[in-house]
């Protein structure tokens, strides 16, 4: 089926939340929804992958913020140029401004009223600090809500003078892609750019209890550690110990709540950004079960360093499993435009590891490497949201 081909274009600016200005917090989300929904006479992005049953999609992170369409392959000159139109020279008016942040407080709404995503905001906020990392890259209501036009000018400008990567996945014409990235460039005049202020090395996480009640029938816990140096050369063992800690079926931390009353959900998470990476791990449970939930999380994690993680063979079936899922995953155009993109702004000279390659694998997540790695993850830190009744 030659003929059913798609395409991926993106733009990945190496610039989000952590970067921003500090009067400004919040701008770098707000500026992500009015680059995506500039209508002009040439149209929209959006409305384009509507029409031809394509997606677009467009995300703020503490590190970088990623604009994207997947579409059928022969509209790729018209894609391209509506996402670079839009991120050149977005609607920044007042009235646009206006629509948009009403937008951006109902979605830092829905997720604060989701505690099961609110905890992890939580757990940052508290471990980092003051650090630029530690405040959500949504923004908080309290600093949308005082955004100007100037703001947003602002945050525009320092994203336009930064690095910025179009990428591109699929059934495109090599040529004319080459063409139309070739032309690409920021109307920031290289004299003018400054190096982005990341708000500086995370040196001293704080490791305290952290308690907070919410309305909730159930209450959420989540244990963290926190790698304070970390490298890209730590991501794929770093996926190999949260995969067999609880980020898959099989997991220990899943293992080890299974048939427990009361529970229903528990996995591990990690966060990674460009010099620190965050091992989380998650349950909920009932109000009174908040102290043996911990204590178990905990204990299942310990074991676990001295059992299925020091084990060869259950880390080489864990890489397999991972590279299986990347050459799958990979398959995707999208999915190959966010690895790809990941790659060029951590600075990666090349992919890692190669799905289907043994080799590095097995040398990456080898006992004594994970040894290693967990004597330098710092913690635990506790952060529990605990469920009580609305009456």
């Amino acid at each position: 089926m030659s003929n059913l081909a798609s395409l991926t274009v993106a733009l990945w600016v190496d610039s989000g939340s952590r970067h921003e200005a500090s009067a400004a917090r919040g701008a770098a989300h707000v500026l992500e929804h009015l680059v995506t929904t500039t209508r002009s006479e040439d149209g929209n992005l959006s409305d384009l992958c509507d029409a031809l049953g394509g997606r677009s999609e467009a995300i703020t992170t503490p590190e970088f913020t990623m604009y994207a369409a997947t579409l059928p392959r022969d509209h790729f000159v018209e894609a391209w140029r509506l996402l670079r139109n839009q991120f050149l020279r977005p609607d920044l008016s007042v009235t646009h401004l206006e629509a948009e942040r009403s937008v951006v407080l109902d979605e830092i709404a829905g997720v604060r009223a989701d505690h099961g995503r609110l905890i992890h905001e939580v757990a940052l906020s508290r471990l980092l600090g003051d650090h630029p990392l530690g405040y959500p890259a949504r923004g908080l209501p309290e600093d949308v809500v005082k955004l100007t036009v100037a703001d947003v000018v602002a945050e525009h400008r320092r994203q336009l003078a930064s690095r910025v990567v179009p990428i591109a996945s699929g059934g495109f014409d090599s040529d004319e892609v080459r063409e139309a990235f070739k032309t690409f460039s920021s109307p920031v005049p290289p004299d003018e750019r400054v190096a982005l202020q990341a708000g500086g090395v995370v040196r001293a996480p704080r490791m305290d209890y952290v308690h907070e009640k919410v309305l909730s029938p159930r209450s959420h816990v989540l244990v963290s550690w926190v790698l304070l140096d970390r490298s890209p050369a730590d991501d794929f063992p770093l996926s190999v110990v949260n995969r067999l800690l609880g980020g898959a079926t099989t997991g220990a931390l899943q293992a080890a709540f299974a048939g427990q009353e009361g529970e229903y959900s528990c996995y591990t998470y990690r966060s990674v950004f460009s010099d620190c990476a965050v091992l989380s791990a998650y349950a909920s449970c009932g109000s009174t079960a908040i102290d043996e939930t911990v204590r178990r999380i905990v204990r299942v994690i310990e074991s676990a360093w001295s059992g299925v993680l020091s084990d060869p063979c259950s880390l080489e079936r864990a890489a397999q499993a991972l590279n299986g899922s990347l050459a799958i995953g990979m398959e995707s155009t999208r999915l190959r435009v966010n690895w790809i993109g990941r790659a060029m702004l951590d600075g990666t000279s090349q992919l890692q590891p190669i799905a289907g390659s043994a080799a590095p694998a097995a040398t990456m997540v080898s006992p004594s490497a994970v040894d290693g790695l967990r004597a330098r993850l710092r913690g635990p830190q506790v952060t529990v949201l605990e469920g009580v009744s609305g009456r």
